[in-house]
């Protein structure tokens, strides 16, 4: 396959991009562990992902006052002043956390979890029918017409 950047307003194809593959090598690397195969390393981020969320949460409940911490600092008292650091960007850092693990639950969320949809749907087709009800008219758009589309 071959695909082509083109100007939308003149149809001409635009210069070429450099081909690093950066993005592509990421998300393979985060989300599908790369040279794994993808159901067994979905199922592994997805496990390690439960298990950070129930850390993160749990961290927050056990430093009650983690929020209060956040606003000290006391400069030059040596190990105080470190600890305090620790705090900040502890506290900074957790509403990244918090989303990228959150984020990942979601998107893997019909596998982790499929019991809700497949006990409503189990009359009426199963998952099947529970994503054509979700996002209708994607079915019959999956078998090509063999007719070109009009410009």
């Amino acid at each position: 396959f071959k695909s082509e950047r083109i100007d939308a307003a003149t149809g001409q194809p635009l210069a070429q991009v450099r081909d690093t593959r950066g993005g592509e090598f990421l998300y393979r690397l985060h989300f599908d562990l790369h040279y794994m195969p993808v159901q067994w390393a979905r199922w592994i981020v997805s496990i390690c992902a439960l298990f950070m969320l129930v850390a993160i949460i749990s961290g927050v409940i056990t430093h009650k006052r983690i929020f209060k911490d956040f606003f000290t600092f006391r400069p030059h008292k040596g190990q105080r002043s470190w600890l305090d650091a620790h705090n900040a960007t502890a506290v900074l850092a957790l509403p990244f956390h918090l989303m990228i693990t959150y984020t990942g639950l979601v998107t893997l969320m019909f596998m982790i979890m499929p019991w809700g949809v497949q006990s409503a749907y189990r009359d009426k087709g199963g998952e099947t029918a529970f994503f054509e009800t979700v996002f209708p008219g994607t079915a019959g758009r999956v078998k090509p017409a063999g007719v070109a589309a009009p410009l």
